[in-house]
């Protein structure tokens, strides 16, 4: 069986800032990822993470149900090609969210 590692992986997380969210970034945190992580208020995220992780993460505002900000953020990840390589920019991509329909 292979090992697993997601050290120095780069990881999206969506909606970072409660619950499941909340606990990947911890958990990822803590087996050595690097983290960018987006929430409709990083300042009250930024809040609830130690202090090495707000030291270290790169955070993003993002309302998923504005489109605007969906596009804002596919254009912070395109200027980010410019400055990490294609294989270094992005491993993973953990999507947490709960659409409801009412």
């Amino acid at each position: 069986m292979t090992n697993f590692s997601i050290e120095n992986k780069r990881i999206l997380i969506i909606g970072a800032s409660s619950g499941i969210g909340m606990e990947l970034t911890n958990e990822c945190y803590k087996n050595g990822a690097k983290l960018i992580l987006t929430s409709r208020n990083c300042n009250a995220l930024k809040t609830q993470l130690p202090k090495s992780i707000q030291n270290e993460a790169l955070f993003i505002d993002l309302d998923v149900t504005n489109n605007n900000q969906i596009s804002d953020l596919c254009k912070t990840i395109e200027i980010l090609t410019v400055l990490f390589t294609p294989r270094d920019l992005l491993n993973f991509f953990l999507s947490n969210l709960l659409m409801k329909t009412i």
